[in-house]
Order: C-alpha cells, then sequence, then structure tokens
C-alpha cells in the first residue's frame, strides 16, 4: 500500500550500520545493540537494534520529525565524540545548524 499509510505518524527513517569489533568501534557496536528499549505509546522515536554477524550491529530508527531523528541518532552514536573529538551529526550537512549557503551539487 501507500507508503505514508503505512509508516502512520512516521516521517523520518534511517538506518545506522556500525562494523567492527575493537576499539571504539567495538563500544560503540555494544552501545547500539543495548539501545534497544520497550516501545512507548506515542515515543517521538522507535529504535530497532540487532547484530549483524559477529562484528557489526544494525539500527533501524524511525522518528515522527527529522528533529526526533537527529536526536535518537545522536544518542546512539555518543561514544563516536569522545572518539572524534566533537559531536557526530553537528555539522551544517547533518541536521545541525547551517551557517553558510547549502552546498550545490554539480
Amino acid at each position: 500500500g501507500p507508503l505514508p499509510r503505512r509508516l502512520g505518524r512516521f516521517d523520518a527513517l534511517a538506518t545506522l550500520i556500525v562494523v567492527g569489533g575493537v576499539g571504539g568501534v567495538g563500544a560503540l557496536r555494544d552501545h547500539v545493540l543495548a539501545a534497544a528499549s520497550p516501545v512507548r505509546r506515542g515515543a517521538d522515536a522507535l529504535v530497532a537494534p540487532g547484530p549483524l554477524g559477529d562484528d557489526a550491529a544494525v539500527c533501524r530508527v524511525a522518528a515522527v520529525s527529522s528533529e526526533a531523528l537527529a536526536r535518537a541518532l545522536r544518542a546512539l552514536l555518543a561514544p563516536v565524540a569522545e572518539l572524534l573529538g566533537d559531536q557526530p551529526l553537528m555539522s551544517r550537512h547533518c541536521f545541525g545548524p547551517t551557517t553558510g549557503p547549502s552546498p550545490t551539487i554539480e
């Protein structure tokens, strides 16, 4: 059937794939797999993580808005901030505040 009817109130979808079992990537994989939480009625985002082989994880996220999706993804990627020394998804290309003109595609 039509996608909007099937998605209901959810307007934003994402799939996060984490590969690698050592060091920070292994910690991120464990964090993503632990992100499963009971489904709450009316939640802004639903997170469905699962293992992908022995050293990877996949996490599917559905959210009511791009802002709710960004919040969920930032929470999932929190361990990366320490590795990178910066918050993931904070550039103007990834939900963050824009500080200049949008990039053009040529």
